[in-house]
């Protein structure tokens, strides 16, 4: 299997309205363009801040600061390009680290999650909608700081994933969602 990184050296990575993130990639969640059998890890030198974004999606990937997307996001029948597997409109964080929180807010889109990443501040997830399968999953993270959710649809689940691990507190629509730990970050 090959693995490669890529570092973008900036403050801060901006995407607009109407705009596509596609961070990382590997042969069993998003097969990267040219080598399916290639693991692509990524690297954000300061925050990730996308706003009215069409997608982001995350694989593999290191933010040095903090993630937030607001609004965006686009119905089921809207298709990814060819190059990002096709299929519908999704938002996703899978096996990313964090450095700051992680903020996934008023995003209306197919499928969003958050599955098997390690978050060193708050998470919040709030007034999300999603209308695909499996839809708004939060699982199998490792969180350091509080995880918040409230007034998505549907409500945030498992989906068949482990529970959550998180150091503070977990409230609103997450509350069952994990188990509480003691952090030393």
């Amino acid at each position: 299997r090959d693995s490669t990184s890529r570092f973008f050296d900036q403050a801060d990575l901006d995407a607009g309205p109407n705009t596509i993130v596609e961070l990382g990639c590997d042969p069993s969640n998003l097969a990267c363009t040219g080598n399916s059998r290639a693991t692509l890890r990524d690297e954000v030198d300061g925050n990730l801040n996308a706003s009215g974004a069409e997608a982001v999606i995350l694989y593999d990937t290191s933010v040095l600061g903090n993630v937030i997307e607001n609004g965006g996001g686009a119905s089921c029948a809207a298709h990814l390009p060819a190059t990002l597997g096709g299929g519908s409109v999704y938002s996703l964080y899978d096996r990313a680290a964090i450095s700051g929180s992680l903020s996934v807010t008023g995003v209306a889109t197919c499928g969003l999650g958050a599955v098997s990443n390690l978050i060193s501040g708050n998470v919040t997830y709030n007034n999300n909608a999603a209308t695909g399968t499996p839809s708004n999953q939060i699982a199998a993270n490792l969180i350091s700081g509080n995880l918040a959710c409230q007034g998505n649809t549907p409500a945030p689940g498992l989906h068949g994933k482990s529970g959550n691990l998180v150091s503070g507190s977990r409230t609103g629509q997450c509350a069952n969602l994990g188990l509480s730990f003691f952090s030393f970050f």
